[in-house]
């Protein structure tokens, strides 16, 4: 399965260390965003918000072929 993960703001500088410029991941079913993000280097505890499709999900959900899936870190205060 392939997925696209978008990643924001600060999370951007974690993933390019270890993704460089390709965000595309070849995943296996049942693969969870936390386990995506674990293999993109981004520290789960970072993340604030978690898009799959544009609808917010949560970090224990499972991806699936084709999803794009976004990512954001608290900013501000929240």
């Amino acid at each position: 399965m392939q997925v696209k993960l978008r990643v924001y703001a600060d999370l951007a500088e974690e993933a390019s260390k270890n993704t460089g410029d390709n965000y595309n991941f070849n995943v296996n079913p049942g693969t969870t965003v936390a386990q995506l993000l674990d293999e993109a280097g981004i520290n789960n505890r970072n993340v604030r918000i978690v898009m799959i499709n544009k609808s917010q999900a949560e970090l224990d959900t499972a991806v699936r072929d084709g999803d794009e899936i976004s990512v954001f870190p608290s900013m501000g205060g929240f």
